[in-house]
């Protein structure tokens, strides 16, 4: 007998191979597991097919469709990158099911619903939000033939105009949590991701307070709806039993409500069981006595968004950063380890403010830091409008939409190889402990062309003051020596002049003060017609400069020389 329903949880590749080492993190599927809880509940047959975690291709997909023959088939996107492999599944289930309506929910496709549909003809229904209200009530209609174009909170083509795309009203949300039902793990392999030693993901809260223009984690902003401690308990027991032993809460703001994370933790103390488990939250949102509960409970990790050294640009995405160095200092003192989330191509930004970004982090000293690629995703106003922003979108294949992958964009002020560069560099001093040259060292300035010929080299400056510029390119060119462009070559940001030295002195077989001298005279000389800039240093503030204190006040002053100020800017703690 045919299935009501088959939600399918896409695979994480569009290309073989579709295994996952342990070194892959896999998560279940639990909104989608949620949705088969409320389903099963309308009493709807329900089963799931958990692609990543059984390691299933597309075409085991196909063999799965034609096996168990759906009348109705659901995809989750779980997020912008992943909607080209709910594109491929979509055209799967048509070409093997053509009368199964085939419905997508998730992030992607709840922000932009229109684009969706327009660039997947075989998606028929799409649930935008939450998706607890209208997903039984829209799957029940179609098991029954009634209509469901009055149904809140979907997107589909209008029936008398394919072309046209309706969206119906926002639906209501789940105000009490503890009313969610448990997920529906029965019709997931759960084992096989206790037998993975994977982590077990759940939630304290649904939700966000803040507005920050970046992110679209949460569809419901503003304000945050809380389960109870005691729904949430029973859970983590459920999960323990089951084998796991490590947990992740991966809600926005874990300790936004100190009350009910205090709760919590007090009930995990008392509960008899030991665990490690770790969150997201905010720095403003901590204090030494609530990290000292958290580590008791069994906390062994915190992530905060400290994403760029630059206020201003935080400041344009509506997000601002308080408390920051106290909050790291705390949860060091406490014995949980930080994470660090920096995030590099943000518009606005340019090279120099990327390096601050890092020598913060330093300063910071974190136990660990993840770097991401900016991206403006769908639903942002900087995906809806790029160019009021200064961003040009280069790569609209949302494969590469991951914010752990290469820019898909470049910035006015950054181009993609200046972002790949600084994440490259970050991921180099915090994951390999590496370190760079000291000492003044300095780099080329974009739009500076260099061109290697007989005896020389010619450079194009694009710096040229106005009141030389010629309006003939080539005549603003520079016709340098061998030596010359060596020395620019090398002006990369990364080789001091003592190293560089050395590598003229080899090559042109001086002495090491004649090197020295010469390229000091290249240096000066570049630098006076505006073709380098002087690398800003990684290393953290030294405590010899003015007072500066930050304008919140939290924080006890310090020291800054005129160069870091930067590190105490409005909204950085």
């Amino acid at each position: 007998m045919a299935t009501d329903i088959l939600l399918i949880n896409p695979p994480y590749r569009m290309v073989p191979p579709f295994t996952y080492d342990r070194y892959e993190q896999i998560d279940p599927p639990r909104n989608l597991a949620i949705l088969a809880a409320w389903l099963e509940a309308s009493g709807v047959s329900v089963e799931i097919l958990d692609a990543p975690v059984l390691e299933m291709s597309f075409d085991d997909i196909a063999q799965m469709i034609r096996q168990r023959r759906p009348r109705i088939i659901g995809i989750t996107n779980r997020s912008t990158s992943t909607f080209p492999m709910v594109q491929r599944v979509a055209s799967i289930a048509k070409a093997v099911s053509p009368e199964a309506p085939v419905i997508v929910g998730g992030t992607y496709v709840s922000w932009m619903p229109e684009e969706a549909l327009s660039n997947c003809r075989d998606i028929d229904y799409l649930v935008i939000g939450e998706g607890d209200i209208q997903t039984p009530e829209l799957v029940t209609r179609l098991l029954d033939g009634r209509s469901v174009h009055d149904i809140a909170g979907l997107a589909y083509r209008d029936p008398s105009s394919p072309q046209h795309i309706k969206r119906t009203p926002p639906a209501r949300v789940v105000e009490d949590l503890d009313q969610i039902p448990f997920p529906a793990y029965h019709l997931v392999p759960i084992e096989k991701y206790v037998g993975r030693g994977e982590r077990y993901i759940l939630s304290l809260t649904r939700g966000c307070i803040f507005h920050c223009e970046y992110c679209t984690s949460s569809f419901e902003r503003g304000r945050v709806r809380s389960h109870s401690v005691a729904k949430v308990m029973s859970e983590l027991r459920w999960a323990y039993e089951k084998g796991f032993r490590y947990f992740y809460f991966f809600d926005d703001i874990l300790t936004v409500d100190r009350e009910r994370i205090v709760e919590l933790c007090d009930a995990i103390i008392g509960s008899g069981l030991s665990f490690p488990w770790h969150c997201l939250t905010r720095s403003e949102y901590v204090d030494e006595a609530l990290l000292h509960k958290m580590k008791a409970a069994g906390c062994d990790r915190i992530a905060y968004g400290v994403e760029s050294a630059s206020a201003s640009s935080l400041a344009s995405f509506r997000r601002r950063v308080k408390k920051t160095r106290e909050a790291f200092a705390l949860t060091r003192m406490a014995g949980i380890r930080s994470i660090a989330f920096a995030v590099f191509g943000f518009p606005g930004e340019t090279f120099a403010d990327q390096i601050a970004t890092i020598r913060w982090l330093r300063e910071l000293n974190p136990g660990m830091v993840r770097d991401f690629t900016y991206k403006p995703y769908p639903g942002t106003p900087q995906y809806a409008n790029p160019e009021k922003f200064g961003i040009q979108i280069s790569d609209r294949n949302f494969v590469r939409w991951s914010q752990q992958d290469e820019p898909v964009h470049r910035t006015e002020h950054l181009s993609e190889e200046e972002i790949i560069e600084v994440r490259v560099l970050c991921s180099y001093i915090f994951r390999s402990q590496g370190q760079l040259q000291g000492g003044v060292r300095y780099r080329r300035k974009k739009k500076v062309v260099m061109v290697r010929v007989e005896n020389g080299a010619l450079i194009y400056n694009h710096y040229k003051a106005d009141e030389e510029r010629r309006v003939d390119l080539y005549l603003n060119c520079l016709r340098v020596s061998a030596l010359y462009f060596e020395v620019m070559l090398h002006c990369d940001g990364y080789h001091n002049v003592p190293a560089i030295t050395e590598i003229i002195a080899k090559l042109f077989n001086l002495d090491r003060d004649g090197a020295y001298r010469k390229v000091r005279h290249v240096v000066e000389h570049a630098s006076q017609h505006g073709m380098l800039e002087e690398m800003p240093a990684l290393a953290p503030a030294l405590p010899d400069g003015v007072d500066a204190t930050p304008p919140d006040g939290t924080e006890a002053a310090v020291r800054l020389p005129a160069e870091d100020r930067i590190l105490s800017a409005p909204g950085l703690g």
